[in-house]
């Protein structure tokens, strides 16, 4: 059966609006609706009416990727378009966090000798040392001994003899700036210099002036933050 009546005005307006929104052309007025039987779809959809104009449908894929708005709708929602930039929006944001030390950047200090801290540089933690800043001062038997060995071993020449002495104090550990000094003045040191070997602040301290320390016992930790 076929019904060939005009649409009334509301279905007519409907049909409008559901074919301005394809993607393809709008569609022409619908004078006549055709229902092939009662209670099916009365708007078309754009794939059924773009067979009906061309005989085909249009790629499923690529209609749902594509979204329109009519321009009327974007005037009234007042959408606004600009190139993506980056940009920066109010203040700055305050947040809460915690903060831990790089383990790779901690330097500890050990003692390699048993004696007593004649002079501590750095006295309290928090304070910032320099790659050569000067410690603390130790007086230890054993460094002297090893300083006259040292003495002996420049004085005759023999450079075996040398290395090996050398390699005792910094054993005992004696620094390159320390050996560079008794090399250089040619005579020992009774209060012997440790010098620091990176940059940081003080963040443990474990002596203080007069102290007594034995081998293996830690004097001071820096931190490079």
């Amino acid at each position: 059966m076929k019904a060939t009546s005009a649409l009334p005005l509301g279905l007519a307006l409907a049909f409008g609006m559901a074919c301005a929104s394809a993607q393809e052309p709008a569609c022409p007025p619908h004078p006549h609706y055709l229902a092939p039987a009662k209670g099916d779809e009365l708007l078309c959809s754009a794939a059924q009416h773009e067979r009906a104009l061309h005989g085909k449908a249009p790629d499923e894929a690529a209609a749902r990727a594509i979204v329109t708005i009519p321009p009327e709708t974007i005037q009234n929602m007042g959408v606004r378009t600009e190139r993506a930039a980056f940009a920066r929006f109010g203040a700055g944001i305050r947040s809460y966090g915690l903060i831990a030390e790089n383990a790779r950047r901690t330097h500890a200090i050990a003692s390699r000798v048993a004696g007593w801290i004649e002079t501590l540089e750095i006295t309290a933690v928090g304070d910032r040392v320099g790659t050569g800043d000067l410690l603390f001062t130790l007086y230890s038997p054993d460094l002297i001994s090893a300083q006259q060995d040292y003495l002996a071993a420049l004085a005759a020449g023999v450079e075996g003899r040398i290395r090996s002495s050398a390699g005792r104090l910094r054993a005992l550990g004696a620094g390159a700036k320390a050996l560079e000094q008794i090399r250089a003045e040619r005579r020992k040191l009774d209060r012997f210099p440790f010098y620091a070997e990176a940059d940081g602040i003080v963040r443990e301290l474990m002596v203080r002036q007069g102290s007594y320390v034995r081998p293996g016992m830690q004097v001071a930790t820096i931190q490079d933050y």
